[in-house]
């Protein structure tokens, strides 16, 4: 959390039945909540409320309700509507865990847990070394001069592209153009994962991930390239 830009990263932990649902932008939308744990809800391994609440959060970037509200009308009386409530979803979450890439306690994950992990990715870190050091220690590391000018170009990329990510959200003319990036993949996957691995077509979830991911990482190069980069002239 410390190398994020103030604010950037927020800790996360378990939440009510209906937390996420109420159709306001909480704290933290937009943020990277990260939590020591996993949580129970994403535990199982079959298909819960829980469970479809953020494989919804995490494709479509928001959460639709149905909710029956109490109305007022014109002359004074009330009546119960039912209101479509939408919850905006901006947010990543980012979960340390023992569990394994499929993060599932008991048994084998059936399907309704294996979209949930279509909609994942896994980073397997290794420990380094063997001592531990105290926050302490590593606050006096970062407090150097040498990583403050590393931390600081570290933010700043962070920063803008984050800003260019949410200039860019929900305009389609400024979406980068990925058909040549979609055909490489198309082919990798027949010939490779089909033909010579004998692996399932991907899903089509899967396939929305990858597409953000690339849109995410056409933005990094763009960043980087005009204002990390030295210009030659």
């Amino acid at each position: 959390m410390y190398v994020f830009p103030p604010g950037w990263a927020v800790m996360g932990g378990p939440a009510s039945s209906k937390a996420g649902m109420n159709g306001e932008s909480d704290s933290t939308n937009g943020r990277c909540v990260i939590y020591d744990e996993m949580l129970d809800d994403l535990c199982d391994s079959e298909g819960t409320d829980r469970l479809e609440y953020w494989k919804q959060i995490v494709l479509k970037r928001e959460f639709t309700y149905n909710r029956t509200m109490l109305v007022k009308n014109a002359d004074g009386s009330e009546t119960h509507r039912t209101m479509k409530v939408i919850t905006p979803h901006n947010e990543t979450h980012l979960m340390a865990t023992n569990y394994g890439m499929a993060f599932t306690k008991d048994g084998s994950p059936g399907d309704t847990k294996f979209a949930m992990i279509d909609r994942s990715i896994a980073h397997l870190v290794r420990s380094i070394g063997k001592n531990a050091h105290t926050d302490e220690e590593f606050e006096a590391h970062m407090a150097k001069p040498d990583q403050q000018k590393t931390l600081q170009r570290f933010r700043m990329m962070v920063s803008l592209i984050g800003a260019v990510r949410l200039a860019i959200k929900g305009v389609p003319a400024f979406q980068p153009n990925l058909a040549y990036a979609n055909r490489i993949f198309d082919y990798l996957d027949k010939e490779v994962l089909v033909r010579e691995y004998n692996l399932p077509n991907r899903q089509p979830r899967k396939c929305l991930k990858r597409e953000e991911n690339l849109r995410t990482m056409t933005v990094m190069s763009a960043v980087c390239n005009v204002f990390m980069y030295k210009q030659a002239r």
